[in-house]
């Protein structure tokens, strides 16, 4: 799980008794190969069977989760973690992430040795470093997992001569170059449905805002217990109100996905985007509504610089309208940029985009930029802040929205 699928782990060791320890490896031998399940990503996943199993030692467990409609890997160990039975927790990075964590702590020279070695996938003068030498052998042992087990034989040399200088130094363990690997653990993961009361100020007046989405994680919220820069938002739902009308359907975000994930010298990993939802047309009251659905997909890259605190990122953007009014359909294509701020409670996102409209649009093209703050006032509170304008370069036209709410998590 850690090396093949580079993914990290964190051991939650329970405090049980003789007799709940019993019960439970008898319920685990009970079940045998004859217990099975259909697997939903939302309520029938891997913190299911957790949920099925711990209900068998401590039936309360089932009191706790009675009222939840989805069932995130986080609330469980919260809800361990809050009846007392967490005895201790231990995180396992993965094998990447151990890599990581090894080239931030290299120097410009120590960053150009192990490159060198990597690229030529053979032994370099200055290799003799303990911490490139640690990270030679990680990046050997990734080569092997994505090779089935076995290490490509171009490598076999590479592998020889960092064993053999490895053992010539002090073996004082590779704890020292994880030090920086302190995340927040899963049971600090902030709940997964989001509440939101606000305001929000366009071209034609104030609206009052209403917000709820029922899971998961967005990409500005606390990232104690997911994965840093991403998000996947199903099914929230915005509802206005103003003076002229009572209640009236602004949006509904069908799913919202995204991971930013940084490349670096040693790897390009792709970050990407992708959404689809229901949208109102335009800003008046005065006509009746009409809306439309809207689909788009990014692909691109990111990288950190200035520390994890800052991340920019580079995509193209590609998207699809579908309208009551001819024409019935429209394409949109462009380059977006933009940069993520994350520093203790406060988090941003700003982006500017130039889209290319279709050849059936009235717009040639047109200029978007947005920014999203959060500030944590709590695990279960935050202030949340967006601004958002677009603007064709012809015909001369300027459409801006600020937005500010309070959201609740629970």
């Amino acid at each position: 799980y850690t090396n093949m699928e580079n993914r990290s782990l964190w051991e939650y060791r329970l405090r049980l008794s003789r007799e709940e320890k019993e019960l439970f490896a008898a319920y685990l031998w009970e079940l045998g190969d004859r217990a099975t399940m259909d697997y939903r990503f939302l309520d029938e996943n891997c913190a299911s069977v957790l949920l099925w199993i711990l209900k068998t030692i401590r039936p309360d467990f089932d009191i706790a989760t009675n009222n939840s409609i989805f069932i995130p890997p986080p609330e469980i160990v919260q809800i361990a973690e809050r009846q007392g039975l967490v005895e201790s927790v231990h995180f396992h990075p993965s094998l990447m992430e151990r890599l990581r964590s090894k080239i931030e702590r290299m120097n410009p020279a120590q960053k150009r040795i192990f490159s060198k070695v990597v690229a030529t996938t053979g032994p370099t003068e200055g290799m003799n470093d303990r911490l490139i030498l640690e990270a030679v052998l990680d990046h050997l042992a990734i080569r092997r997992h994505r090779h089935r087990g076995e290490l490509p034989k171009e490598l076999a040399g590479l592998e020889r001569t960092t064993l053999l200088e490895r053992s010539k130094l002090e073996d004082r363990g590779e704890s020292e170059f994880l030090e920086a690997l302190k995340p927040d653990f899963p049971h600090a993961a902030h709940a997964p449905m989001r509440l939101q009361l606000g305001l929000a100020f366009d071209n034609e007046a104030s609206r009052r805002v209403f917000k709820i989405r029922p899971a998961l994680h967005g990409l500005l919220d606390r990232e104690a217990g997911y994965l840093k820069n991403s998000s996947i938002e199903i099914l929230e739902l915005e509802l206005r109100s103003a003076p002229e009308r009572s209640i009236y359907l602004e949006r509904v975000i069908l799913g919202s996905f995204s991971n930013f994930n940084p490349a670096n010298f040693y790897e390009a990993p792709l970050s990407w985007g992708a959404e689809g939802r229901l949208q109102r047309e335009g800003s008046s009251l005065e006509n009746g509504d009409t809306y439309f659905v809207e689909t788009d997909g990014r692909v691109g890259y990111s990288v950190e610089f200035g520390g994890p605190r800052f991340l920019a990122y580079g995509m193209l953007a590609i998207g699809a309208k579908s309208r009551s009014v001819k024409p019935y359909g429209l394409l949109e294509a462009g380059p977006q940029a933009g940069l993520i701020f994350s520093s203790g409670k406060w988090k941003l996102n700003t982006q500017v985009e130039y889209a290319f409209q279709g050849p059936q649009s009235e717009v040639p093209a047109l200029w978007r930029l947005a920014h999203q703050q959060r500030f944590e006032i709590s695990k279960a509170w935050a202030w949340l802040a967006s601004y958002r304008m677009e603007r064709t370069p012809w015909p001369n036209f300027r459409a801006e929205q600020i937005q500010f709410s309070a959201g609740y998590y629970f």
